[in-house]
């Protein structure tokens, strides 16, 4: 008889340990922080630097003395100076509605904060000013980082894992506030390519740190795993020819702890019903492709998948919307426990670091020139569901190929370099905007592990497996986020454009 290694088991002291590890390092450098600004004297007359929301750095000295000499100017978003006339100025990159920080010599773990809100890499379109007691509406997304809950409108460690292929992924939100440390959150995404809900509570305890969030979700899309180039046959469809659409259904609660202004970690539990089925709205499930590879590991075409989660998060730059400098770093560990007749056990481990570098190599217009590097990788110990395997291609990942065209693995390596120029800016249409291009190369390689995933969708269908693209964007920067057009070749010569908001890294 063999014996069933339970990876879940081995993960959760992982797991624990990881963030004991994180919050003692951090803890650690909080404490020699606070120890080294005690020890200044009162009568150097300074104000300590302190960092905003978005990363903009105050350096101030001795601003009882006016002066407009260099050291006591300030830098606006553009490199340009600006001149001190108040203590209480705002940096430029700051959100003019949000309140200048003060000093605080609260701990980042205080418990009843505020709710965590979204960065401004995320698209957000507030048709009203929010209220923290009312209710409150718009386009995008209200749901911070990082975030273990499952639910398509909630960013992952990697974009390779759970993709929702929605032709243009805006959403919107309905939300209910309680004041500023509880709230009801509903959030839906809907298209030809997917729909998705999501509706979440969500709570900051005054009597420990953090926030306490719980949701209930359903997903129903296309994934990469059983996407492709339909006019080379790399297309998984189910028996009768149908599209196989996943759905995905249940809910969980998890704990975010900002342990640091940069640095954040998440943890959580998740319970879902995963199926395969003919249609976005149909009952009608299948446990094989049409050629009778599995799609699901049970018979009739629906699994329950629970699993145990964490995240960390640390975005170490200088402005948190659009950043010209610093470094982002995520990491993901998911534990699945065998449950209901799928007796699914795996471990998932992701990693991403990404690195902004000033670059003035050439630009048509004022503003930052900003040199990209980023790396990924991630791999799996146990079982590997096609639906939950790691999947290659479009615009988050391998640029110049369609979505999950160049396959799908256990593992995978995935490495991009991108140099962002200004073109023109203060411009109008409808919003204002500044534009900006960038020239890209996306490489990534599943590291011969395609013939690992339950069915092996890629390996039948002789998905490459490794791949390369590159080519030209157009960003416009605005007020509520990112906009992208991507315009790629692929080593195979063929040309994709992909329309997207977000940052990808």
């Amino acid at each position: 008889m063999v014996t069933k290694l339970n990876w879940s088991a081995a993960l959760l002291p992982l797991t624990i340990g990881s963030v004991s590890l994180l919050a003692n390092l951090t803890w650690a450098t909080v404490a020699r922080g606070q120890s080294a600004a005690s020890s200044v004297p009162a009568s150097q007359n300074s104000l300590v630097a302190k960092k905003s929301e978005q990363g903009s750095v105050l350096k101030l000295d001795q601003l009882a003395q006016p002066s407009t000499k260099a050291a006591d100017l300030l830098l606006n978003c553009d490199n340009d100076p600006l001149e001190v006339r108040d203590s209480k100025v705002k940096p430029p990159c700051q959100d003019q509605n949000e309140p200048i920080a003060q000093s605080d010599s609260s701990s980042p773990g205080d418990g009843g904060g505020g709710i965590l809100q979204p960065t401004k890499d995320r698209l957000q379109i507030k048709f009203a000013d929010r209220d923290p007691y009312g209710f409150n509406f718009g386009l995008g997304s209200l749901i911070g980082e990082p975030s273990v809950l499952r639910g398509g409108t909630r960013l992952k460690p990697s974009p390779t894992v759970e993709q929702v292929l929605a032709l243009f992924p805006i959403g919107g939100y309905f939300e209910k506030g309680y004041g500023p440390s509880q709230r009801t959150l509903f959030e839906f995404i809907g298209d030809a390519q997917g729909a998705v809900f999501d509706l979440s509570h969500t709570i900051t305890p005054k009597t420990f740190p953090g926030q306490l969030s719980f949701n209930a979700q359903t997903t129903r899309s296309f994934v990469g795993a059983f996407t492709g180039d339909n006019s080379i046959g790399t297309e998984v469809n189910l028996p009768g020819g149908a599209d196989p659409w996943v759905h995905r259904s249940g809910g969980g609660f998890e704990f975010l702890f900002p342990i640091s202004s940069p640095l954040k970690i998440a943890a959580g539990f998740n319970y879902q019903l995963v199926s395969v089925r003919t249609g976005a709205f149909t009952v009608n499930t299948s446990s094989v492709d049409e050629l009778g590879n599995a799609v699901t590991i049970t018979d009739d075409g629906q699994d329950t998948l629970t699993t145990f989660n964490f995240a960390a998060l640390l975005k170490a730059v200088d402005n948190e919307a659009f950043p010209t400098k610093g470094t982002k770093l995520a990491l993901g560990i998911d534990a699945s426990i065998p449950t209901g007749d799928a007796q699914i056990s795996y471990g998932r481990f992701t990693g991403s670091v990404s690195q902004f570098l000033p670059l003035n190599l050439f630009g048509f217009a004022k503003g930052p020139k900003t040199l990209v590097l980023a790396f990924q990788a991630g791999t799996f110990a146990g079982d590997v569901p096609p639906y939950e395997a790691f999947a290659f291609g479009g615009a988050s990942t391998v640029r110049g190929y369609k979505g999950g065209a160049v396959g799908t693995g256990k593992s995978f390596i995935l490495a991009s370099a991108e140099y962002r120029f200004p073109i023109a800016s203060e411009l109008k249409i409808i919003v204002d905007f500044d534009l900006q291009g960038a020239l890209f190369f996306d490489y990534v390689n599943d590291l011969n592990t395609a013939g690992e995933v339950i069915g092996e969708p890629a390996n039948v269908r002789l998905k490459p497996g490794n791949g390369y693209g590159y080519g030209l964007a157009l960003q416009a920067k605005t007020d509520f986020g990112l906009i992208r057009g991507d315009f790629a070749f692929n080593d195979a010569g063929d040309f994709v454009a992909n329309f997207t908001v977000g940052d990808r890294y």
